[in-house]
């Protein structure tokens, strides 16, 4: 709601379906989440989610009200596309479920048609992005029985596990349910994943030679984790790619102020969280564990405390 250009409210509509009206003594902030439950606005901004699991939400309640509300007005959006915070982390044949975290290791990891395809140490954003390259944007880890003492020595980093933590109960229910692969041979194994043996086996052996020789000659991986697949029973898992979150938003300044097109404030109004825009390119930068989030504090803070310098 504004009057002569500026915002001094919002309009709201309650459970009844009638209209409440909140107006602003100073200025209206804009931090209702992103838009990942609107399957318009999904679409037409990250035409990559249409191919995979959005199943890391708590909810369906973010559907881009907050970038809505100041489009209406005339604000600035991020130009095409935006990004998508993705995770490694679905299983293709039940992505309702989390998967337990001895699956999501960097173990070895073949594509449908049996190959390996990359370095499997990648984080997950830049890794997610890699499996959906492949055929069925998913991917076939596969581990043998000696990850008992294998997965703990990962140490893996930013939103893998910083300290491995493995649920024995998941996992043999995933045996059971089919989700998780267990066989005594590599050709059972093959058959069970609807995977060429020849070339698995052919893969497995590549890898295995490289595991030995401690040196990724093909990917570069790191040493650690190029642990060879010997040891029955051997275990594979189909794993493709989830979304937490769409981080396209509103222009904003440093000031957190919403812009229109032509770069100009639009007075009373600020955006903060997903809301806001101005930050990511077209990629994820997992590199920097918790950028997200701390992006929300400082942002959030930052546009409370202009917001309270304003004077109607």
């Amino acid at each position: 709601m504004s009057h002569a250009g500026r915002v001094t409210g919002v309009i709201a509509q309650n459970e009844n379906k009638s209209y409440i009206k909140f107006n602003a003594k100073k200025a209206v902030i804009l931090c209702a989440g992103d838009y990942g439950h609107d399957e318009e606005m999904l679409n037409y901004y990250i035409p990559s989610a249409k191919t995979i699991n959005k199943i890391s939400y708590p909810g369906t309640f973010n559907t881009g009200d907050g970038q809505k509300m100041g489009l209406w007005i005339g604000a600035d959006i991020d130009e095409w596309p935006h990004t998508a915070m993705y995770f490694d982390k679905a299983f293709v044949d039940n992505p309702k479920e989390n998967p337990d975290a001895l699956t999501r290791q960097p173990w070895l990891g073949v594509n449908l048609k049996g190959e390996r395809f990359g370095n499997e140490d990648l984080t997950f954003g830049y890794l997610s992005n890699q499996v959906r390259q492949q055929p069925g944007q998913c991917k076939w880890n596969i581990w043998d029985s000696k990850w008992p003492q294998e997965a703990p020595a990962f140490h893996q980093t930013a939103c893998k596990e910083m300290k491995f933590h493995h649920n024995p109960e998941d996992v043999e229910r995933y045996i059971k349910e089919g989700l998780v692969k267990k066989a005594d041979t590599i050709e059972d194994l093959a058959k069970q994943c609807e995977l060429p043996y020849e070339t698995l086996k052919a893969t497995i052996d590549r890898y295995n030679e490289l595991a030995r020789k401690g040196v990724d000659e093909d990917f570069h991986k790191k040493p650690l984790f190029m642990t060879t697949i010997e040891k029955a029973p051997f275990f594979a898992c189909k794993m493709g790619t989830s979304m937490l979150v769409t981080l396209g938003g509103l222009r904003i300044n440093e000031n957190m102020q919403v812009l229109d097109k032509e770069k100009n404030v639009i007075p009373g109004l600020y955006a903060a969280g997903n809301n806001s825009g101005s930050f990511y390119g077209n990629d994820y930068p997992t590199c920097i564990p918790g950028n997200s989030h701390g992006r929300a504090q400082t942002f959030g803070y930052t546009a409370g405390k202009n917001a309270a310098k304003e004077s109607v």
